[in-house]
């Protein structure tokens, strides 16, 4: 069993209703994956509304109006405990300077509208289990809890 401190992603929209995502080298598939912002806790009681915050602005130099708790998810329920929270966040705008990466990171952010986003999940492109939930969730979802209805 694998124990994690927990985690936090992010659907991200800019004030034009772009969604934030990110393109980024995994190791262990080989290839590029197209994923919405996400990363693990900095310390066990660190909030993951603090989290997300931090995570957003790292990984694409965007700061959000505001965030809203969606819900909880266990992404590898037969070998980790790992808890990830997925939040949604609005009014992303980009913030001046370079955020700090990650020495192994390299990162880039692709904004698509909604139109784009269903043709990526249609066809197969995006396969991070996080990023289908979460843009599953909000392309789908009547819920006021996700800031986007259908």
């Amino acid at each position: 069993v694998v124990r994690h401190i927990g985690a936090a992603a992010v659907i991200a929209t800019t004030d034009d209703g772009k969604l934030i995502l990110t393109r980024q080298y995994r190791y262990p598939l080989g290839m590029e994956t197209l994923e919405i912002p996400a990363g693990k806790k900095d310390e066990p009681d660190e909030p993951t509304s603090k989290t997300v915050l931090r995570e957003l602005y790292e990984e694409t130099g965007y700061d959000a109006k505001e965030t809203t708790f969606l819900r909880t998810i266990h992404p590898c329920v037969g070998y980790s405990d790992e808890a990830l929270d997925l939040y949604r966040a609005t009014g992303c705008r980009k913030v001046t300077g370079t955020p700090p990466m990650d020495d192994d990171e390299s990162i880039e952010v692709v904004l698509v509208d909604t139109t784009e986003a269903k043709r990526l999940l249609d066809d197969g492109t995006v396969t991070d289990g996080k990023t289908l939930i979460a843009l599953m969730t909000y392309l789908n979802d009547d819920n006021p809890r996700s800031g986007h209805g259908t």
